[in-house]
């Protein structure tokens, strides 16, 4: 674990261009389930997202984050969840339990489930493939950023027509941020 201080006015920050980005998107949330540890610094920016949003942030046992039967066949649809946050990681054990729900299931799940929004981890090459095939209907987002920006910095939405597979842009700054990418001199 590092050490990071993060301010209140750097939390403020972050917590604004998280709400203008997704109501840009018409992506508001309702019902967030992140499967991150309360730890990883991604979701705490997922909680006050939902606090300042006024969502309903949905909690589950932490054996329960990684198993992707479970978090399919009974947390999706119990607690019509709009966001998943994950790491590509958990989202691939998801993607993965879909292969044995039926078509009604996964069109109930795509029914209430906006957005599925990744970040702390690189994509698998198959995740945008297994996801376009069970999940077609639900936005996938990449969110990029270290602890000293406050967690997400920038943000890329996936598009099937755009976007090379195998590769997934970090994505764009968010409000009131600039980025630089700087080699080593």
């Amino acid at each position: 674990a590092k050490g990071v201080e993060v301010t209140h006015k750097a939390i403020l920050y972050s917590t604004q261009a998280r709400l203008k980005y997704y109501e840009d998107k018409h992506c508001k949330p309702t019902n967030l389930l992140p499967l991150t540890d309360p730890a990883f610094d991604a979701t705490t920016g997922m909680v006050w997202w939902a606090l300042a949003s006024g969502a309903k942030l949905v909690h589950i046992h932490p054996s329960e984050r990684s198993n992707g039967k479970m978090i399919i066949e009974h947390h999706l649809s119990e607690h019509a969840v709009s966001h998943l946050i994950a790491t590509p990681q958990i989202y691939m054990n998801c993607l993965h339990a879909l292969m044995w729900v039926d078509q009604i299931k996964r069109d109930a799940i795509q029914n209430t489930l906006k957005a599925v929004i990744l970040g702390g981890e690189a994509w698998p090459p198959t995740l945008l493939a297994l996801h376009q095939q069970y999940l077609p209907r639900v936005r996938l987002f990449n969110e990029y950023g270290p602890t000293e920006t406050t967690v997400g910095c920038m943000i890329h939405q996936y598009n099937i027509h755009q976007d090379i597979i195998g590769s997934v842009p970090i994505g764009v700054p968010v409000a009131n941020t600039r980025i630089y990418c700087l080699n080593e001199q």
